[in-house]
């Protein structure tokens, strides 16, 4: 999602008119709706979920990690 966004930005400086803007933005949302709907997040959790859905602390890691974002991660409430 990052190269596409970075990829879309440094195109920028090239366009001319406000459609360009939209048609390079589509690409890295669209990367980003696959990856997070569609193929990527859902199949690895599903897969994991199959694999390590009953230990107590993967549903904790899963709770309390961030999906693809860096953020600070929630704390875990006992």
């Amino acid at each position: 999602m990052l190269l596409w966004t970075g990829a879309a930005v440094l195109c920028c400086g090239c366009f001319h008119e406000p459609s360009q803007y939209a048609a390079a933005a589509a690409g890295p949302a669209f990367t980003a709706f696959l990856l997070l709907r569609v193929s990527g997040v859902p199949m690895l959790e599903k897969a994991a979920d199959a694999k390590w859905g009953k230990q107590a602390a993967y549903v904790r890691y899963k709770q309390t990690t961030p999906m693809v974002l860096l953020r600070r991660p929630k704390r875990h409430v006992a």
